[in-house]
């Protein structure tokens, strides 16, 4: 049986020196040597927050194929934590999400990206629940369209479920 990805962080980003490389470096490598192992590396999923207190609040959802090191701060992301969450109040923060090796130390290398989407697509479906205005745009077409009205889909019902619903809910254990 195959390694589930396993959840690290949370990590803070410095607002003011997020795109000052010698703070990225020093970050990974606290990281890095946190873990044990070359997590900054490997192949896998991230999700900044905003953190008040205990509570997060999903912001955008990301994968990569390269490694975290090169996605994570990438341009595009350093763009949404100086623009898009510029006034929001909290800590930005980040979790990944990895594969580790089944026999040695570190992370697995090989992960298909049909599966790196599916996770993907998964994390968008959970984190919208908390937070509709979720920066991610792709999945959203399809994830509406297998919505289920009650259930899963982002519409706000007022008022109890029917039984259906209900009883549905607890089919899923939702």
């Amino acid at each position: 049986m195959d390694n589930p990805f396993q959840v690290y962080g949370p990590y803070e980003v410095n607002r003011e020196r997020v795109s000052d490389r010698n703070w990225q470096n020093g970050e990974w490598d606290y990281i890095d040597d946190l873990v044990g192992a070359d997590l900054s590396s490997a192949k896998g999923a991230y999700v900044f927050s905003l953190r008040h207190g205990e509570k997060y609040t999903p912001l955008y959802v990301g994968i990569t194929n390269k490694g975290f090191r090169h996605e994570v701060f990438g341009v595009h992301n350093r763009e949404k934590v100086h623009y898009n969450w510029r006034k929001e109040k909290g800590q930005i923060v980040f979790h990944l999400l990895a594969k580790p090796k089944s026999v040695r130390r570190g992370f697995s290398k090989n992960i298909r990206r049909d599966w790196l989407q599916a996770l993907e697509a998964l994390l968008i479906f959970m984190c919208r629940r908390s937070n509709k205005k979720l920066l991610n745009k792709k999945h959203m077409k399809w994830l509406d369209a297998v919505g289920i009205l009650g259930v899963t889909h982002t519409e706000v019902h007022r008022g109890k479920p029917p039984r259906e619903i209900q009883t549905f809910k607890r089919v899923l254990r939702w």
